[in-house]
């Protein structure tokens, strides 16, 4: 399938505004366009009368292009808003476009109509990743009995359900787009020995291309999520009450983290593979149906929920600034710092 988005912006700071007393207007056009397709072929097979099982195998390829043409215009003429009557324009383009392709197998075995074990693999390519590895292989598994249904259960007619499960999987987050080398952008030179040698910039004041301060990583990896969970649900009472209870471990490999660098690498910061989390903690929910009839019934839901993290590695820094709401700091601190061994995420 294919998909087009578009969206045309314009803002407009009259002259005298607080912000911007001399006007700004900014005119944006964004595009984007995605290609998506998916091939899957599924095969189902009866063993037996207490034996089912199926095998799906297929392909996914995404496609997509995004594009940002913008021009900020500074220093209004009083009384318009429109870019003609602007004293100084900025162009700002950006496009930039991603292509990430997977191949993969699930598999689904249920015994005794109680029994059911599941397993299932990616192996996944992507632009955005290192140049020294490409693809990725991300396994998972998972089972769930339905305990109710042992003979045991025959008797204790006032539960309807109690059915176990646990399952584990790893999945990946893509790193962005181009952190993988280095890129170059337009600007102007300021240093007081080319002023003071007489040199003059190659055009316009503008020096060329200039390396981003950004170093890229031709070795950035996705960031990995190791998770295993084990829980139950049970429901009583012909469907008036419902319990569930999940317990989950998740820990994050290879953190995608923009890390500072010395001034003498020539650059500012670089995105690495950086970080360790470890997550756990539990979710438990609680449904009631006190009244249910044809024309009334009342449902209570209730939810609770617990998590626990702990940074365990940070590449050797002490601390990685991350980007948090407007006017706020939010870090990852290194195990170790101000003598304690567990710092939370956040």
């Amino acid at each position: 399938g294919t998909d087009f988005s578009a969206d045309d912006r314009r803002s407009l700071f009259p002259k005298s505004s607080s912000d911007t007393p001399d006007g700004k207007v900014t005119r944006a056009n964004l595009r984007s366009f995605q290609i998506e397709s998916r091939f899957l072929a599924t095969l189902s097979r009866t063993f037996s009368d207490q034996a089912v099982g199926s095998l799906s195998l297929g392909q996914n390829l995404n496609h997509t292009e995004f594009n940002r043409y913008q021009t900020n215009a500074f220093n209004l003429i009083y009384g318009t808003d429109q870019l003609d009557f602007a004293i100084t324009k900025v162009p700002d383009e950006y496009k930039e476009v991603t292509r990430t392709d997977g191949y993969f197998a699930n598999g689904e075995l249920t015994l005794f109509d109680a029994l059911t074990l599941s397993g299932n693999i990616l192996y996944e390519g992507g632009s955005t990743f290192g140049q020294s590895q490409r693809r990725f292989w991300y396994p998972g598994a998972g089972f769930s009995w339905q305990v109710s249904k042992l003979p045991a259960f025959d008797n204790l007619s006032w539960i309807d359900q109690l059915k176990v499960r646990a399952n584990f999987g790893v999945s990946g987050r893509q790193p962005p787009a181009y952190v993988d080398r280095n890129t170059f952008n337009q600007s102007t030179l300021f240093d007081g020995w080319v002023a003071n040698a007489g040199w003059t910039t190659i055009y316009l004041g503008k020096d060329g291309v200039l390396t981003e301060p950004t170093l890229g990583n031709p070795n950035i990896k996705p960031e990995r999520k190791t998770e295993w969970e084990a829980g139950f649900d049970l429901g009583v009472l012909g469907g008036r009450a419902a319990l569930g209870f999940t317990y989950y471990n998740r820990i994050t490999r290879d953190m995608i983290l923009d890390v500072n660098l010395p001034p003498s690498s020539g650059f500012t910061d670089q995105f690495q593979n950086a970080g360790r989390v470890d997550n756990h903690g539990i979710e438990l929910t609680l449904d009631l149906n006190p009244i249910q009839r044809d024309n009334f019934s009342w449902g209570i839901n209730t939810q609770y929920s617990r998590n626990r993290s702990c940074v365990k590695e940070l590449a050797g820094a002490e601390h990685v600034d991350l980007n948090g709401f407007t006017g706020s700091l939010v870090s990852l601190v290194a195990p170790g710092v101000d003598g304690v061994e567990c710092h939370p995420f956040g």
